[in-house]
């Protein structure tokens, strides 16, 4: 499609040229040839400084919002006023509304994104759809049989840029898909990053403190997540579902101001949806589903008790678009795992190893109740947190594992530009010395672990808490390779080598 027919009818400021644009890029140094670059202003970059470069890469044009910006010899520009806006009305455009002719489902919200969008997925695929996935785990599509295999390029933020999300929708729609789900991150909804895609439900999950170092403050946090349930709502062109999660401290505030069909979920009987009789095992969760219609019994098999509103979510969101029942069922058993959530390590050892993402303060105190649950003989957590993110939420997970662990092994996740020890000290802020609480700092991730596995008594259980899925460490502003789950598997490999050797 040329450039003028992607600006046709969007305000231009000034226009030179015409070229046919083959894709859309926003990151300079990704630009091939005959792609369109988009200078976006962000955070800490701005792209009108990187025209230059992504024109020497071969960059059909650019559109901006800044003249100045542009070099005398442009081939072909547009200065427009938002290139925000202007990125995602040409995405839309290039990849023919592709989420128009799919059943597209959001999730937000602090915790649960990522298992409800699983969840989501397989409810789905039992109901013969082929569905496409998005998310912290990157992208995937699985089949009506079950197959799920990982689908285009590996992507950089939970919610990806626009013009990759309707790329990655009209791929999945040339090779079948019917549906899609989405995680849908508030930095997403607040840089317009999931603005054009048509969506038939939105899902609030909860929302407790993160985010402030770039939200300021919760009020602001609420309002950005709530853009799904207006803005996004009333442009997806199709009836709105808004599934709320009816318990969740800003439950009623979202349902207060949401756009469409109010769907509440929750365990009281004045929710549209709600569970009763539920129980909690070792290995699963069972609970009875009522709802205008039959009520129908569930069962999944992650069982950590905060599933239980995860699940429920996706069963209020599949009941919300006329699923049935029993391919809701289905596809809430069919799913066994999510990478790095609540994960249990396999380990030659009397006692056992979990890893999960949570990063929070709500997330970390939940998890560590989930284990404190299975009755170990000793709780062990072994965490830290982020650098250039909000620092309020530190002494708060610190006094959290403070006052749920036995021992509280304090280190890095990802320093980023910040120094680690200055991390932690921020942490040991929210300590007391509470009695019979050992707490052990050591900055290097890998030691950590190491020194909690070396420890470790028998019936115990150590909980590696932050990093979850993710299989590398940010330092400064590299990546070094680091994953959590595989650093227990190597520390037991060498450890049955010595055995052996001696």
């Amino acid at each position: 499609m040329r450039l003028s027919e992607l600006l046709h009818g969007l305000p231009v400021i000034e226009a030179h040229g015409d070229c046919e644009v083959r894709a859309l890029q926003v990151d300079s140094r990704r630009v091939l040839p005959g792609e369109l670059f988009v200078a976006l202003t962000g955070t800490h970059h701005d792209g009108h400084r990187f025209v230059a470069d992504a024109l020497a890469r071969g960059a059909c044009g650019v559109v901006v919002s800044h003249r100045e910006a542009l070099p005398p010899d442009a081939p072909a520009f547009a200065v427009v006023p938002d290139t925000r806006e202007a990125l995602w009305q040409m995405a839309q455009r290039l990849y023919q509304h592709p989420s128009a002719q799919m059943r597209v489902v959001g999730v937000t919200g602090t915790n649960g994104k990522t298992t409800t969008t699983h969840y989501l997925q397989k409810i789905f695929a039992s109901a013969g759809m082929p569905t496409l996935l998005i998310g912290t785990l990157g992208a995937s599509l699985e089949l009506p049989t079950g197959e799920r295999t990982p689908f285009g390029e590996p992507l950089d933020f939970t919610t990806p840029e626009v013009y990759q999300i309707q790329h990655l929708l009209a791929q999945a729609r040339a090779q079948g898909a019917q549906a899609a789900v989405m995680e849908v991150s508030s930095h997403a909804l607040d840089q317009k990053r999931a603005d054009g895609i048509a969506f038939d439900v939105g899902v609030f999950t909860n929302l407790t403190q993160d985010h402030l170092d770039y939200h300021s403050t919760m009020e602001a946090y609420a309002q950005a997540k709530l853009r799904l349930f207006t803005d996004l709502a009333e442009a997806s062109g199709k009836p709105f579902r808004a599934v709320i999660n009816r318990d969740a401290e800003w439950g009623a505030w979202f349902a207060e101001r949401a756009k469409g069909d109010l769907w509440s979920y929750g365990v009281q009987s004045s929710a549209r949806v709600y569970a009763t009789d539920i129980r909690f095992g070792r290995d699963a969760i069972e609970f009875m589903v009522h709802w205008e219609g039959s009520p129908f019994r569930v069962r999944t098999q992650l069982p950590a008790p905060y599933n239980l509103y995860n699940a429920l979510g996706a069963v209020a969101a599949a009941l919300s678009l006329g699923i049935a029942p029993d391919a809701i069922q289905k596809g809430i058993a069919n799913l066994e795992r999510v990478p790095g959530r609540f994960e249990r390590v396999p380990i030659p050892a009397p006692f056992e190893v979990f890893i999960d993402f949570a990063h929070t303060p709500d997330a970390l105190q939940r998890v560590l109740e989930t284990a404190r649950q299975l009755k170990p003989s000793r709780l062990t957590v072994v965490f830290g947190c982020g650098g250039d993110r909000d620092p309020l939420k530190r002494p708060r997970m610190g006094a959290i594992a403070e006052q749920l662990a036995d021992r509280v092994i304090l280190t890095s996740d990802n320093p980023r530009t910040e120094d680690p020890l200055a991390i932690l000290r921020d942490i040991q802020q929210g300590l007391t010395g509470a009695p019979g609480v050992c707490v052990v700092v050591e900055p290097d991730r890998r030691k950590a672990i190491h020194h909690a596995l070396q420890t470790a008594q028998p019936g115990e259980l150590i909980l590696i808490a932050g990093k979850g899925h993710e299989e590398y460490q940010i330092i400064g502003t590299t990546k070094y390779p680091f994953s959590d789950r595989e650093v227990v598997l190597e520390f037991f490999k060498t450890t049955q080598q010595g055995a052996k050797r001696l």
